[in-house]
């Protein structure tokens, strides 16, 4: 996997509508080569982790090893205003010392009534 084809996912923010609180952003990797996405820890409280699971995928018909899903929710003092935030992740091999890293900011925007 390469940073160019990180580019290519999630051009297009992410829309909320007003009673949507969950959503999932799922990330394509190589896990066969040891890869995981991460979630870089946000400094402000707008969203809460859910949950987090990696699906391996058919590797013959596919040209990842697995899809990476989190699950995020709005916490509740935000549920109520428009805004627009950027989810920073990190694609890397958790156990080098000096791994290349691909990046991937995906952009939430939260329209309520």
């Amino acid at each position: 996997m390469t940073q160019a084809e990180v580019d290519k996912l999630y051009t297009k923010p992410v829309v909320l509508s007003s009673k949507q609180y969950t959503f999932n952003i799922e990330l394509p990797v190589d896990s066969i080569d040891g890869y995981r996405w991460f979630l870089i820890s946000p400094d402000y409280d707008y969203i809460d982790d859910d949950s987090y699971s990696h699906e391996s995928v058919d590797i013959q018909n596919s040209k990842w090893g697995g899809m990476d899903n989190f699950k995020l929710k709005l916490t509740k003092k935000f549920r109520k205003v428009p805004y627009k935030i950027v989810l920073h992740f990190e694609c890397l091999r958790p156990f080098e010392s000096n791994p290349k890293v691909l990046t991937k900011d995906v952009t939430v925007l939260s329209l309520p009534d």
